[in-house]
């Protein structure tokens, strides 16, 4: 092969090689400028999800990071400073106890309109007291063996408001939901102190065992069901404007 020959296939081979080069060039801008495209989308997404959930975006009105941080009862430390809550009224001699005249009265929530009690205490809950409160069972374990109602003479958690010893009217037994709405609205470090925590009764019977009631915890939000044999803490509610 002569010089010419070489010269000539050299340069074919140069050739081709600068376009392989040039297309695979392309094609890794392409890739890049792809890349950077899913990078951006990615960012925005993420900035997307953020702000779903810190109150700037529209997805979820509300869901506000400020209101969602940890749970009101904080380790058993005061409530968060940022935390979801509603008005308050203590109920005090002062306010004649919400209107209600009975120093059974303990908090006013201000965005229901319900009035709360102290815990139930004593036999019967024959008073009211947040220092010594009592825990009450709708049931003893053998009269749910036997299936049979409540001996007479003791009162389940919906009569111990309603006609317990503590000769009051007008209070009756929260139903679950009313419950998990004060919790929602603020009941601890306005309705319970901080650090207490305590489950008490709803009149809601579970759908699914009707031997179950429903409890819920005004510090922490938990709400559960339990067999009626098991004890809880009673806070009676009523309307204001009632007496």
């Amino acid at each position: 092969m002569n010089k010419q020959k070489l010269t000539f296939v050299a340069i074919f081979i140069l050739v081709i090689s600068i376009a392989l080069l040039g297309f695979k060039y392309s094609a890794l801008q392409k890739e890049f400028k792809q890349a950077r495209i899913f990078y951006k989308e990615c960012k925005n997404l993420e900035n997307i999800e953020k702000n779903l959930f810190n109150g700037t975006g529209q997805g979820f009105k509300g869901g506000s990071q400020a209101f969602g941080g940890v749970d009101d009862y904080n380790n058993a430390d005061s409530p968060p400073i940022d935390r979801y809550s509603k008005g308050w009224t203590a109920c005090t001699s002062g306010n004649n106890y919400c209107g209600t005249g009975l120093a059974s009265a303990d908090a006013k929530d201000n965005s229901t309109g319900l009035i709360w009690s102290l815990p139930c205490s004593g036999v019967d809950c024959s008073s009211f007291s947040d220092s010594n409160p009592s825990t009450y069972a709708w049931y003893n374990i053998k009269e749910l063996e036997a299936n049979i109602s409540r001996a007479p003479s003791s009162l389940t958690p919906s009569q111990l408001c309603s006609s317990g010893s503590h000769g009051q009217t007008g209070w009756f037994l929260p139903h679950q939901k009313q419950l998990m709405q004060a919790y929602i609205n603020g009941a601890y470090g306005n309705l319970e102190a901080p650090g207490v925590s305590r489950d008490y009764y709803s009149d809601t019977t579970s759908s699914w065992r009707t031997s179950d009631a429903w409890s819920v915890n005004l510090s922490s939000g938990i709400t559960d069901t339990s067999l009626r044999a098991y004890s809880a803490y009673v806070r009676c509610v009523r309307p204001a404007n009632t007496k």
